[in-house]
């Protein structure tokens, strides 16, 4: 596999393998690096520590 082969999100270091993935991804966490931001730090917080913002 080649790295033309590979979908990146522009807003994060996410590498997918197809673009239902990354439009996946960009469904769960947001269109722009702003709502990436705050949904990534509600998860991360969520797993890692057991609460969020929310």
């Amino acid at each position: 596999m080649t790295e033309k082969n590979l979908y990146k999100c522009p807003h994060c270091a996410c590498i997918f393998l197809t673009q239902a993935d990354l439009q996946r991804h960009n469904a769960t966490f947001g269109t722009t690096k702003d709502q990436h931001e705050q949904k990534y730090k509600k998860t991360h917080d969520r797993l890692e520590f057991g609460f969020s913002d929310e």
